[in-house]
């Protein structure tokens, strides 16, 4: 898988756990373009769209 591709499926996956989360929904704006930091960072040591998003999504939390 590209990483491109990548990327764009683990984005994905991480947004839909974004808005079903109310806890990260109650913190400020700008949670999309963090999102984004967290899923580039993590897409370089990754192969798992899955995993990366899951990851994303913790390191929003923490």
């Amino acid at each position: 898988m590209s990483k491109i591709k990548l990327f764009n499926e683990a984005y994905r996956l991480a947004f839909k756990q974004l808005m079903a989360d109310p806890e990260l929904l109650a913190k400020p704006s700008g949670l999309a373009s963090r999102l984004k930091d967290a899923v580039q960072a993590l897409v370089k040591d990754s192969n798992s769209p899955s995993f990366v998003a899951v990851e994303a999504i913790a390191r929003l939390k923490s």
